[in-house]
């Protein structure tokens, strides 16, 4: 038992140390954008769907896969992470509000997963070749083509930088900033150019984003009142 119970403090000290760099205000709104996310993206797998849609645009079409991409659509996961924690450090009611748009916008992409249910038709795995190729085929074969519209990956890119862009974000540096818009854009292009998604996925990706963030703005304010 002493063994275990040393064991287990070692273990959260370990914990801590990791995690030094979050607000003991910031750890529970950031474990519920989490949460929330795992529920958005393994809910609908575990229900089981059986008719598939695919909303491809003659366009999407003509988008081919560029292998190279698939380390920047691998890089938005620790970058997610970063500007998560870095918003949710500026003030309490930041980090708040932030996890209020992030669980709304995956409420609405939860139902659009369970109500219209999307695939893609990808690459054959031999036809990529090039930089990153071993990457995107270890990605295809983890990532089934299903939960696409919204496309989770352009909405948490999004949900991202939106938030440096209010006044409460007036601290982090400008070059920062830049650097966010324009990776999130990039990390909504490599979603097309791994044949990930199509466009429509991308474009209401960021729009549920955007209205996460707007809608939870109106509550924060009458809040404040």
């Amino acid at each position: 038992t002493k063994v275990g119970e040393t064991g287990m403090k070692k273990l959260y000290q370990k914990f801590n140390h990791l995690t030094r760099f979050i607000p003991d205000s910031a750890r529970v709104p950031l474990t519920l954008c989490l949460v929330t996310d795992l529920l958005a993206y393994y809910l609908p797998r575990l229900i089981g769907l059986s008719e598939l849609y695919d909303f491809s645009l003659p366009l999407d079409a003509r988008i081919p896969a560029v292998p190279v991409f698939t380390y920047v659509y691998i890089l938005a996961f620790p970058y997610w992470a970063a500007n998560y924690i870095l918003i949710s450090r500026q003030n309490d009611a930041l980090g708040w509000r932030l996890s209020r748009a992030d669980a709304f916008a995956k409420a609405v992409c939860l139902v659009c997963f369970l109500a219209i249910p999307s695939t893609i038709v990808q690459p054959a795995k031999e036809s990529l070749t090039g930089p990153g190729a071993w990457l995107l085929k270890l990605v295809y074969a983890l990532d089934e083509p299903n939960n696409l519209l919204p496309s989770i990956h352009c909405f948490v890119s999004w949900m991202a930088f939106r938030p440096l862009l209010s006044r409460e974000c007036r601290g982090v540096k400008r070059g920062y900033v830049a650097f966010s818009g324009v990776f999130s854009l990039l990390v909504c292009l490599s979603t097309l150019f791994t044949r990930q998604h199509v466009i429509w996925d991308m474009v209401t990706g960021i729009a549920v984003a955007e209205m996460g963030w707007l809608l939870s703005g109106i509550q924060w304010k009458k809040k404040d009142c």
